[in-house]
């Protein structure tokens, strides 16, 4: 009986280092540098608390966003803001059109054409679009090329303005931040 006790506490005592010994090398593996972007290979550990939902945004209790969630909202495409002044016609515009869905983000680039409302209009062609996996944990979003290294995608801000689109729906106006992509992103409520 002695040496059955025993083997148990030496197996439990085993168990232990090893199990402390794998949290250890599972931290040293969270971070990693590629190229020149540092990719974020972990996932918030905390949860963040949503005191309310609007646009598809989930807010905390500042009122700051934390994550966009395509399943709170019925609109998901955003559009780069690309003043007439700063663009060339024909010249084309990284990243101008992002769709979040649960599954991926499809980033789009655009060619500037002054005819349209929005100071471009969406290129088709696989060639000028990427598609990138996408998740949504502890209510913050991650971004992936591969579905192994992810990056947390940021959201500086989101606010509405005082303008309207053609339709009458209010300009949502969002930061989004990350290593495929960055700046001020317009809600596209219908196109």
């Amino acid at each position: 009986m002695r040496n059955i006790i025993k083997i148990l506490i030496v197996t439990i005592i085993l168990l232990s280092i090893i199990n402390g010994g794998c949290k250890k090398s599972e931290v040293n593996k969270e971070e990693k540098i590629v190229g020149k972007n540092i990719i974020i290979n972990t996932i918030d550990k905390g949860n963040v608390n949503i005191k309310e939902w609007k646009y598809g945004f989930g807010l905390d209790e500042q009122g700051n966003p934390v994550c966009f969630d395509p399943n709170k909202y019925e609109y998901f495409t955003f559009y780069k803001n690309v003043k007439k002044s700063e663009i060339k016609d024909g010249e084309m515009i990284q990243a101008a059109f992002l769709s979040i869905l649960d599954y991926g983000i499809s980033i789009s680039n655009a060619e500037a054409d002054s005819k349209f409302s929005i100071n471009f209009r969406k290129i088709y062609k696989r060639e000028y679009s990427k598609d990138f996996k996408h998740k949504i944990v502890n209510n913050r979003n991650y971004i992936s090329e591969d579905g192994k290294n992810w990056e947390r995608l940021e959201i500086k801000y989101f606010r509405e303005t005082s303008e309207k689109n053609p339709f009458g729906d209010p300009l949502i106006l969002a930061y989004f931040k990350c290593s495929y992509f960055e700046g001020e992103y317009y809600l596209v409520f219908r196109l």
